[in-house]
C-alpha cells in the first residue's frame, strides 16, 4: 500500500515544475493538456471509487485508493486551472474544452447510475469508469506520437512521467492482484503496454 501511494504521489507532483513554467512564461506553448486532465480525472475518479467501494463492501483495503489519489485530485485541479489560464494556443484550448465536456458527461452518468441502480451495480459501473480513467492516463503519453513519427523527434514525449507511470502500473498491478479487483488489474496491464511503448519510442528517436 505504501508503494502504491508513493508511486501515485511521484507521478502527481512530477508536473509541478512544468506548470510553474507555464505560470512564469504566461503560455503553455504547444503542450497538450491531456496528461494534466488525466491527473485530475484519475485522482478524482479513483478517490470516489475507493470510498464508494469501501462503503458498499466494507473492505478497508479499498481505502488505499482514497489515500493515494486524493492529493492527486487536488493537484489536478491546480494543473488544469493553470493550463486553462495560460493557454494561448487555439487548438490546445479547443481540446481542453472537449476534455471538460467528456468528464462532465462521465460524471453525470455515474450520478444517474447511483440514483437508478442498486449500489452493487452502481459500484460495478463506477469501477469500470475508474478503469477507463487509468487507461486514459496511460494513453495520454501517446497523444503526440503522430508528431514524433512525422518529425522523428521524441522531445514531445514526457519521458520522466512515462517512466514513473511504468513503475506505478507495476505496483498497482500487484495491488490489484492482492485485492483481486479486475478494475485495477486490467487497466494497469494495458497501462504497462502504453508506457512501455512510449519509453521505447522515446529511446529510439
Amino acid at each position: 500500500k505504501c508503494l502504491c501511494m508513493a508511486c501515485n504521489v511521484c507521478s502527481q507532483v512530477r508536473p509541478i515544475p512544468q506548470v510553474l513554467g507555464f505560470r512564469k512564461d504566461g503560455t503553455t506553448g504547444e503542450v497538450d493538456s491531456a496528461p494534466f486532465v488525466s491527473i485530475l480525472f484519475g485522482g478524482t475518479q479513483w478517490t470516489f471509487y475507493g470510498f464508494f467501494a469501501f462503503v458498499v463492501t466494507g473492505k478497508s483495503g479499498f481505502l488505499v485508493l482514497v489515500y493515494s489519489n486524493i492529493f492527486g485530485a487536488a493537484l489536478g485541479v491546480y494543473y488544469v486551472l493553470s493550463f486553462h489560464h495560460n493557454c494561448r494556443n487555439e487548438e490546445s484550448g479547443r481540446k481542453l474544452l472537449m476534455y471538460y465536456r467528456c468528464i462532465s458527461c462521465i460524471a453525470g452518468l455515474q450520478v444517474l447510475s447511483m440514483i437508478m441502480m442498486a449500489h452493487a451495480k452502481a459500484l460495478l459501473f463506477c469501477g469500470l469508469v475508474s478503469s477507463l480513467a487509468t487507461l486514459l492516463g496511460s494513453l495520454s503519453f501517446l497523444t503526440t506520437m503522430h508528431t514524433v513519427f512525422r518529425i522523428r523527434c521524441s522531445a514531445s514525449i514526457n519521458a520522466p512521467l512515462a517512466t514513473i507511470g511504468f513503475v506505478g502500473n507495476c505496483v498497482w498491478l500487484s495491488c490489484g492482484l492482492i485485492l483481486w479487483d479486475w478494475y485495477i488489474i486490467v487497466p494497469n496491464i494495458l497501462g504497462l503496454c502504453c508506457t512501455t511503448f512510449a519509453i521505447s519510442v522515446y529511446l529510439y528517436f
